[in-house]
């Protein structure tokens, strides 16, 4: 935030009076940034960190020299510490922002050299900081990145898809669809080449027209305000623009967003942890190429369209202000599943499926704890990590996640949190892969939930087969507004 903000400060403030500085920043935070601060996500970091630190680097004076040196590596810290968040997102926020460092020369032709002697630094240090990676990675971290790659094309992307050849294959394929993943021995490189076929015609000529009819929904749905702010300055760059090279600049810039929009929404997928950041590098480089002309001033529109853009920036904080407010309850529903667990069980060992939506949402500043509970994840993307085998051998004392799932069943103090119908699909996969079934007993709450609450659709398990449970389970487990989806055949979590 500070490298975006300094550099729009270091370039107005010639061309503007402090107050026009202090309104534009503003307006600025307003449409194309707050939302990075309400909805705080590690994949935005990268791309904004990465974006501002190429742009203060294209924009300083490159003569050799101290000054010159200091800048360079300060900037290329930002962007190493965007590659170690996550190297492909600092990839994408340097892609989004070379436009900016292309320049119009006195004799009013596009000079690529300031892009180039930008951008060299910054991509020998990826490519120095990809071999680092690569040549330091361990074979445990190499299989989890082959998994992980395959089984986003498949859940993510939907690029690959899975044609069991037997029943076993069958009950993996139905695991991998519900995001049990975290059976190494069977979920693996070898099962996904087995059964995932690509289907590129299908592909481009199905999926990737649904995925951009989705994307564009988005975009019109939620982002129309950013749109707007840009068009307003991509016309009035077009009507200040007067040398065919400089319009042809601007357009460049806006086909070149276009492109990675469309290349990210139709390819792969376009969340908003991804989107609002390369909305926002537009906008940057769409203010920036306005003010890079000396002598530009604020636009000088009708009155009538600042009238209409104060109503739009008025609606605009009406509707952050309802955002923050959503945003703040779902907060509290969420940490109140923490509270209600933490108050229902005490030394427990507490195995949950299907929870993930509710352990999003919460705020980055604050250490949440399940208590003096254990807790291991049946499902979710997390499953995948190395360090997940470790923590369920420590649990269970058996390295082989079946194994390790039914020890588990069978001690006294364990609890399973799942959806209804998941204890099926459970032991449809361990019977898939020649391991015993467990069996759960529903756990009904002494204390009734009020009438019409769905939540007594769902299941709170009890393990070891028994008729009834071997401790006191009093009142209810999780809030009226706290529910456990069961993931349905074909469907995701």
């Amino acid at each position: 935030m500070l490298l975006s903000f300094g550099l729009l400060h270091r370039l107005c403030r010639k061309r503007l009076t402090n107050e026009q500085v202090f309104a534009l920043l503003i307006f600025f935070y307003l449409l194309a940034w707050f939302e990075h601060a309400l909805w705080f996500n590690y994949t935005r970091v990268p791309v904004l960190l990465a974006a501002a630190a190429f742009l203060n680097y294209s924009f300083a004076d490159k003569t050799p020299g101290p000054t010159h040196n200091r800048l360079l590596g300060l900037n290329l810290l930002a962007f190493l510490l965007a590659l170690c968040i996550r190297p492909n997102a600092a990839v994408l926020g340097l892609l989004i922002a070379l436009p900016g460092a292309i320049r119009v020369t006195a004799l009013a032709h596009l000079d690529i050299r300031n892009l180039v002697t930008s951008a060299v630094p910054f991509f020998i240090g990826t490519i120095l900081f990809s071999l680092v990676i690569t040549l330091t990675r361990s074979e445990e971290g190499i299989a989890y990145q082959t998994v992980d790659r395959l089984n986003m094309m498949y859940n993510d992307f939907g690029m690959i898809s899975l044609r069991p050849r037997t029943n076993s294959d069958t009950a993996r394929a139905y695991a991998v669809r519900a995001w049990m993943i975290g059976d190494r021995e069977q979920i693996n490189e070898r099962f996904f080449h087995r059964v995932g076929v690509e289907n590129w015609n299908q592909y481009l000529t199905t999926k990737m027209p649904l995925k951009l009819k989705a994307a564009s929904i988005a975009l019109s749905k939620n982002y129309y305000l950013i749109f707007i702010l840009n068009f307003v300055l991509i016309y009035v760059c077009l009507r200040k623009q007067r040398s065919a090279p400089r319009r042809r600049l601007v357009w460049l810039t806006q086909i070149w967003v276009l492109l990675l929009v469309v290349g990210m929404g139709g390819l792969l997928k376009l969340p908003p942890r991804l989107l609002m950041p390369t909305l926002t590098v537009w906008t940057l480089l769409n203010i920036l190429m306005y003010f890079r002309r000396r002598g530009t001033g604020f636009p000088k529109l009708p009155l009538a369209v600042w009238l209409a853009m104060v109503a739009i920036a008025g609606f605009h904080i009406y509707s952050v202000g309802w955002r923050i407010d959503l945003l703040a309850r779902r907060r509290r529903l969420n940490e109140a599943l923490f509270s209600n667990l933490n108050q229902q069980f005490q030394r427990h060992t507490l195995l949950m499926a299907g929870a993930e939506t509710y352990l999003a949402g919460l705020s980055p500043w604050t250490n949440y704890s399940f208590g003096k509970n254990r807790v291991l994840p049946l499902t979710g993307w997390n499953t995948l990590d190395p360090s997940y085998r470790r923590y369920y051998t420590a649990l269970s004392g058996e390295p082989s996640w079946p194994r390790a799932v039914r020890k588990l069943a069978y001690q006294p103090n364990t609890v399973f949190i799942v959806p209804l119908g998941f204890a099926d699909r459970l032991n449809q996969y361990l019977r898939a892969v020649q391991a015993e079934p467990v069996r759960l007993k529903a756990f009904q709450p002494q204390t009734a939930p009020r009438a019409g609450l769905e939540i007594t659709e769902y299941l709170v398990g009890v393990p070891a087969g028994l008729d009834a449970p071997a401790w006191p389970l009093v009142g209810r487990l999780i809030s009226d507004s706290l529910l456990l989806k069961p993931v349905m055949p074909g469907q995701k979590p």
